[in-house]
C-alpha cells in the first residue's frame, strides 16, 4: 500500500510540475505588422478615392471671393475638362 501511495504522489508531483512550468513571455503578436500595413494602404486608398470624388463635386479651387449681397446671380452649365456638366453660379 505504501508503494502505491508513493507512486501516486510521485505521479501527481510530476504532473503538477509539467503543468506549472513557466514559459517564455512573448509580447509580440504576429498580426500587428500586417494590420499596420493594411491600415496604411487602406487609408491611402480611401484618401485617393475621396480626392478623386471631390474633383467632380464642383468644390472651390484656387481663390474664393465673397461678395456682399445685392448682386444678381444666375446659374449656368459648364463643361469640365473630363466632359461632365456642372452647374456654376455666376454673379454680376
Amino acid at each position: 500500500m505504501k508503494k502505491i501511495l508513493t507512486a501516486l504522489t510521485a505521479a501527481a508531483v510530476l504532473a503538477a510540475g509539467t503543468v506549472a512550468t513557466t514559459t517564455k513571455a512573448n509580447a509580440y503578436a504576429w498580426w500587428v505588422i500586417p494590420a499596420i500595413v493594411g491600415a496604411g494602404v487602406g487609408g491611402l486608398a480611401v484618401g485617393a478615392a475621396a480626392e478623386n470624388n471631390a474633383q467632380y463635386q464642383g468644390g472651390p479651387r484656387g481663390n474664393v471671393y465673397v461678395r456682399p449681397s445685392g448682386y444678381s446671380c444666375r446659374m449656368i452649365d459648364e463643361q469640365s475638362p473630363s466632359g461632365r456638366i456642372r452647374h456654376v453660379r455666376v454673379c454680376d
